[in-house]
């Protein structure tokens, strides 16, 4: 395919729903190498020139090419993606965002120094510490300086480093992990709150925290996936546990 066939299928998707077949055939373009050069230059202009190509279709544009680089896990994307990260960090609905913070851990080991380096940089402010943290903890690799800095951002956020313990899936974490939750579940008892009552977990911010927490404990104490059918019952039979 030429480089202007490349561009018009490139353009059918800077649309917010764009067709299915548009996106397939990006994704699964013969010469892998080739598409990722392409989108990933996409991805440098929108970095040197952002107030100028980012705007109304070619937003679309940009973040489509993200979750096709993320899913082929495109390493060679891997700086391209933390700069797009580090440009949309401070606005966490920002829909880029939610789709950068996706790709990245599919890269798996090979991001992980690109990753710590920035975790590193920002550590300082809890807030954008947490952006490296949720791929570091999600990048399938095992290494005590993410533990460790899972582990310290406790204090910071608990209802954040629970969430982090159970993306990064070590069971010794498992502990505390089972201990915060069951505290939480007992406070909203006391109080006879449901916290799955309607608007509840907007009001009560125990609430929030059992419903944004009790699935890292199933996650760490099964392995489940938690898009299985066991998983959600086992989230099921906590819930009708924890307000009985």
């Amino acid at each position: 395919m030429s480089l202007e066939n490349l561009e018009k299928l490139y353009l059918s998707i800077c649309k917010k729903k764009p067709n299915k077949k548009s996106l397939n055939a990006l994704l699964k373009y013969p010469d892998r190498q080739k598409i990722i050069d392409f989108l990933s230059s996409k991805l440098s202009g929108f970095i040197k020139y952002e107030s100028d190509c980012f705007s109304g279709d070619d937003e679309w544009g940009i973040i489509h090419s993200v979750k096709i680089l993320g899913d082929l896990r495109a390493v060679e994307s891997i700086e391209l993606l933390i700069k797009i990260m580090d440009m949309v960090k401070n606005d966490p609905l920002v829909i880029l965002y939610s789709y950068t913070i996706i790709a990245l851990p599919k890269m798996g080991e090979p991001a992980l120094e690109h990753v710590y380096k920035m975790y590193l940089k920002d550590r300082s402010n809890s807030e954008f510490r947490y952006v490296w943290l949720s791929v570091l903890a999600n990048l399938g690799v095992k290494d005590t300086r993410i533990y460790n800095a899972i582990a310290l951002h406790f204090e910071a956020d608990p209802v954040e480093t629970v969430n982090l313990m159970g993306g990064y899936g070590d069971k010794s974490f498992l502990p505390v992990v089972k201990l915060f939750v069951n505290t939480i579940a007992a406070a909203l008892n006391a109080k006879k709150i449901n916290p799955f009552e309607y608007g509840i977990r907007f009001r009560v911010p125990e609430a929030e925290a059992y419903i944004e927490t009790r699935e890292d404990w199933i996650l760490l104490e099964t392995g489940l996936s938690f898009r299985s059918e066991e998983f959600k019952r086992k989230v099921k039979e906590l819930d009708n546990l924890d307000n009985s």
